[in-house]
């Protein structure tokens, strides 16, 4: 690739997190290097529009049509926009002028061009790329159709800048997709391994923090002992493409995660003084880590600074940039919320509109423009920048920055913890380790959660409950499980954070997932009736959605939710046979169908679906993974074998169940089918969880007659508090 200029960096201000800019610190000098341009204004034939009563005007000059001609004032050597509108402000035809250009006709041609030309790839380029982008786009063989639909417009009297006919808007991102069809084929990325903003590096005391090439900003919040003492703000690295391919290759270089040739990363360093406990929480702004204050600070930061760098593209006025940086610094400080932006043309959206708002705000840019009446102007050129975010809101995702690409599909918290002693220096071990099952207390099962060892009763202990199945997000624990009420028979629960939110009768739930968007899914199996059958079922939101018609029992065992599409594992169960069954999205797919079959738990890990289970083929019973519906058998065995769960990890299988060692049933972890035996007395292994490469896995271990919930983490066993009445784990996850 070649290599990209460099362009000012934009410090932002803030107060709180933003310091507030001095305006009056700032010298304006208006000063800029003029000519003189001379066209014709021309509208379809048979058009009502009478030329000679609009104006036309850029930011240095306005000047009324003639004759259908004007001459006006503009900066020399600059790709500027002219706008041609009614004394209402309402923009008819754009002008665009660049270097080297000897034909200054504005029309429906001219139009089309400003406004591809106005998108932020466009607008990023350098002018060696913006010479070769227009080339292309006027001599693109579906750029007549473009014009012909502003043609169309015109002869009906109406703006194409009218946010009312979202067909233009449309048209116009379909042919800007087209200049790049290599990219929007390969667009989509998808990311097996954790992408952080920075990358941390550590010698000693010394924290070195890396941007490998990311283009939006991130801030680096350092705690001691749990008190902010640092924040540290990580640059991007801008992409100025001076060509298509740049463009091509550069996202493509994002896609894997890499960055693109003829860049250097960003450093930045800092040394933890003092001893005692260090948290780093490094942000880059994304919905999906809220409120926080570095989150918060990183989302402002890129905001401001994306919308800057539209701002001086589009109104290239060199000598005065610095005095519009602070005003527009100024108007966002007030204008620019926290919003959830969970898509690039959302992003993309919302920056168009603050630049909007910020052009016909009472904030004006005084002093930097020339043109005779700058509200009036201003007016007319937010048109075109709403226009053209409601090009990118209708779905032209690559239209956005590079670095709104990637910050949609980045990890966006990196948290690490240091314990600094003297010369030592270790990572700390801060993860909150969650388990779920019951206990019997006076002979009742009660469902209990525990937390980093701490015991939560989730029932009152007058029926017996249990609960299993955990997951957690967000500083937020949901639980399912079931209780068992008097003359209500079994009831399906949810719990929150130890609190029941939600209840079916005659119902059970056995796995719970949150999707990313906080949609809470469980499943199970419930009944219409006590006399019913029981029907595999998924409950989103405490919405129930049946998986079987109910001519048979059938159970729901496990959920995964990977790319907004929800997989079920269960079976249905038929005289003498049963059959195992993956859902997707509901539409059932067989994975076996046998003497006993049995699903039990399943993995999504990128295009890969893995379900973990039983199967029997009247001799023996197998240990089963069905990776996407083929079967691999770990086991054959006419002993008792079990499998509850499967965590896929780095291309590694782990399962978690028991079986047979010296006469005891033993929990047993099963790593790409190599069996681990985990105690040598009577236990089980009922779920795992893989984190940082530690393996964790709960169950239970017999000690006399009562059985203990226990833990393993890398093989070491410990056991939770509990009263003294059996007790057994179900679930665990790492966070």
């Amino acid at each position: 690739m070649k290599a990209f200029t460099k362009k000012i960096v934009l410090l932002i201000c803030f107060a709180f997190i933003i310091i507030g800019c001095n305006k009056e610190e700032i010298i304006i000098d208006n000063s800029v290097s003029e000519s003189m341009i001379s066209g014709t204004v021309s509208v379809p034939e048979n058009s009502t529009i009478d030329v000679n009563s609009l104006r036309i005007s850029s930011p240095f000059d306005m000047v009324t049509i003639s004759d259908g001609t004007f001459t006006m004032s503009t900066m020399s050597d600059k790709f500027l926009t002219q706008l041609v509108s009614t004394s209402s402000g309402e923009v008819m035809l754009l002008g665009f002028s660049f270097p080297g250009q000897t034909n200054f006709e504005v029309n429906s041609k001219s139009t089309a061009l400003a406004m591809l030309m106005n998108l932020p790839t466009s607008l990023i380029m350098t002018p060696e790329g913006k010479l070769e982008l227009i080339e292309v786009i006027l001599n693109h063989p579906d750029f007549l159709s473009l014009v012909n639909e502003i043609d169309s417009l015109l002869l009906e009297n109406k703006s194409p800048l009218d946010l009312l006919n979202e067909s233009l808007a449309i048209s116009v991102g379909k042919f800007y997709e087209k200049l790049f069809s290599t990219v929007s084929k390969t667009i989509k990325r998808e990311y097996e391994e954790d992408n952080y903003p920075v990358e941390i590096l550590r010698v000693g005391r010394e924290l070195t923090f890396v941007n490998p090439g990311k283009s939006y900003d991130t801030k680096i919040g350092i705690y001691k002992d749990e008190q902010a003492i640092q924040r540290l703000s990580m640059d991007r690295i801008n992409f100025f493409p001076t060509g298509i391919g740049d463009v091509i290759g550069a996202i493509g270089a994002a896609a894997t995660g890499d960055i693109p040739s003829g860049l250097e990363p960003v450093e930045d360093r800092y040394t933890l003084v003092g001893d005692g406990k260090f948290e780093i929480k490094v942000r880059n702004g994304f919905y999906t880590n809220g409120l926080d204050p570095d989150n918060v600070s990183a989302y402002v930061s890129n905001m401001i600074g994306w919308s800057l760098d539209l701002i001086v593209e589009i109104l290239p006025i060199d000598d005065c940039a610095q005095p519009l940086i602070a005003n527009f610094k100024e108007f966002a400080q007030t204008a620019l919320a926290f919003q959830e932006t969970p898509s690039a043309p959302e992003v993309l959206g919302l920056l168009y509109n603050l630049i909007s708002e910020f052009l016909t705000s009472t904030l004006t840019i005084t002093g930097c423009l020339l043109v005779e009446n700058e509200d009036t102007y201003l007016r007319s050129l937010s048109r075109l920048t709403y226009f053209t975010g409601l090009v990118g809101l209708l779905g032209n995702v690559f239209n956005s920055y590079l670095g709104i690409y990637q910050w949609i599909f980045d990890d966006g918290a990196l948290d690490k913890c240091y314990e600094v002693n003297g010369d030592e220096v270790t990572e700390c071990n801060d993860a909150d380790v969650y388990v779920v099952g019951y206990e019997k207390v006076n002979g009742i099962k009660t469902a209990k959660m525990w937390k980093n060892g701490v015991v939560t009763s989730l029932t009152d202990g007058m029926n017996n409950s249990s609960a299993n199945s955990i997951y957690v997000t967000n500083n937020n624990a949901y639980v399912v499980g079931n209780e068992t009420i008097l003359g209500q028979g079994g009831q399906a629960k949810l719990w929150k954070n130890g609190v029941n939110v939600y209840s079916d009768n005659f119902a059970s739930a056995n796995s719970v997932f949150v999707s990313d968007n906080e949609d809470v899914y469980m499943v199970g199996s419930s009944q219409e009736n006590k006399a019913s059958l029981l029907r595999a079922t998924v409950w989103k939101n405490g919405v129930a959605t049946y998986l079987t018609d109910g001519s048979h029992n059938a159970h729901a065992n496990s959920v995964f939710i990977s790319e907004n599409d929800v997989y079920v594992v269960g079976y249905e169960a038929y005289p003498n046979r049963n059959v195992a069954l993956l859902w997707k999205n509901g539409t059932p797919i067989i994975l076996e169908d046998s003497i006993y079959a049995q699903p039990t738990s399943l993995f999504v890990s990128g295009n890969d679906i893995y379900v973990a289970g039983l199967s029997y083929d009247g001799a023996n019973v197998s240990v089963t993974v069905w990776k996407n519906g083929n079967p691999f058998y770990l086991t054959n065995t006419n002993d008792h074998v079990r499998v509850y769960s499967i965590y896929v990890s780095e291309g590694d299988v782990y399962l978690a169940g028991s079986e047979r060692l010296n006469n005891n049933l033993v929990a047993t972890v099963w790593k790409n089918g190599e069996a681990i035996h985990l105690s040598d007395e009577i236990s089980v292994a009922k779920s795992i969880y893989i984190s940082n490469n530690e393996v964790f896995v709960c169950g239970a271990e017999v000690e006399g007659d009562l059985s203990m919930p226990v833990i393993w983490k890398n093989g070491i066993k410990t056991t939770l508090d509990y009263i003294g009445g059996d007790a057994i784990a179900n679930s665990i996850f790492v966070k």
